[in-house]
């Protein structure tokens, strides 16, 4: 685990909505800018929450703002949070942490209604926001969990606990009490 002062520390205990992202967004940008170079390191914990901020900020974070960032799970990391986990660089995680994957949806409130033309075009959404997923998973795990296996992942609803997130490729390293950074 690489040690980071203060200023390189950014926590996320937190839904996945639009607000919680845009302030991920910038506690993580005022972090990179200050230490420019160096790594930052994202505490997070989350039950997830809303599927499109999450690949914003991904896309944000892998794509435009570039950082060397270590990612650490505690506690639970549920639903969409695992791919703010994948953003790391270096990823650590505590041995009693758990990682929830299950099916991409999408929450209606009792006013909102939908015809079948609509549900057509949502279920393609969905399944196009699933491949996206899967594509992630491969990908930030170096390959050790495919694409197929991504998919069983999320469509059995499996928890991964810290020594499975490790041989899977999700996590580089188990930190704890008897393993200190």
């Amino acid at each position: 685990m690489h040690q980071c002062t203060l200023s390189q520390i950014v926590s996320f205990f937190d839904e996945v909505n639009g607000k919680s992202m845009e302030r991920l967004g910038q506690d993580l940008g005022k972090a990179v800018l200050a230490n420019q170079g160096k790594w930052v390191s994202l505490f997070l914990c989350s039950s997830g929450g809303k599927v499109n901020p999450a690949f914003a900020i991904y896309e944000f974070v892998r794509h435009i703002l570039r950082p060397k960032l270590q990612t650490v799970a505690l506690g639970e990391l549920r639903s969409i949070a695992p791919l703010l986990y994948l953003m790391g660089d270096h990823r650590v995680i505590t041995p009693e942490t758990t990682l929830w994957f299950h099916h991409i949806g999408q929450s209606f409130d009792e006013k909102f209604r939908i015809d079948t033309l609509d549900a057509e075009r949502m279920r393609k959404e969905l399944l196009l926001d699933e491949g996206k997923y899967f594509r992630i998973i491969e990908e930030r795990t170096d390959g050790k969990t495919s694409k197929k296996e991504a998919r069983s992942l999320l469509r059995n609803k499996k928890t991964l606990d810290a020594k499975t997130a490790i041989e899977l490729g999700f996590a580089h390293e188990i930190v704890s009490i008897e393993n200190p950074p």
